[in-house]
């Protein structure tokens, strides 16, 4: 290339950014979000406890027994405690992190096959490429909190052959 062909604006400061992608927006980086169900939806989470506190006392009655009240009590605790507790999810070059009081989970993009989209509610990141039981044993659930786009997005530039998941089965 000869000096005249090449062209080089007069100010550096005006000179235009390489072209990119158009759809594929400002460069990713980690992506960090907290979800945490019962402090969106009090009510719900008061009339739970109410129900699990019923069902303990019910068994107590029932079988007279402190003990099988108090084991189903702890059990329904446990059962639905990620709705009463916050979790973290982190997508980053690496992979995926999903930190909660209950236990934390690391998965690199490598291990996911699929992902299978849930409406407006989430997405399903899987090392089986078909929707199942076992993917959904065996993958992560990525709700999405007013984030939607930029989850999707991350998915897509991680993970492009699952792109056009399809949407899991009831």
């Amino acid at each position: 290339m000869s000096p005249r062909e090449l062209k080089l604006p007069h100010n550096p400061a005006q000179a235009e950014a390489p072209p990119r992608d158009r759809d594929a927006g400002p460069p990713l980086g980690p992506l960090r979000w907290v979800v945490w169900p019962a402090l969106a939806h009090v009510l719900v989470g008061v009339a739970v406890l109410a129900l699990i506190a019923g069902l303990a006392g019910a068994v107590f009655f029932a079988l007279n027994s402190r003990l099988y009240a108090g084991l189903c009590f702890v059990t329904l605790i446990i059962a639905v405690s990620p709705y009463y507790l916050p979790t973290r999810y982190l997508l980053d070059a690496d992979g995926v992190s999903v930190h909660s009081l209950l236990g934390d989970r690391r998965k690199p993009w490598s291990s996911f096959r699929a992902a299978f989209p849930d409406g407006r509610k989430g997405v399903l990141l899987s090392p089986v490429a078909q929707d199942g039981v076992l993917a959904r044993t065996r993958g992560i659930y990525l709700p999405y909190q007013h984030n939607e786009a930029e989850v999707t997005r991350f998915v897509q530039k991680h993970l492009p052959r699952a792109a056009g998941g399809s949407a899991p089965r009831g």
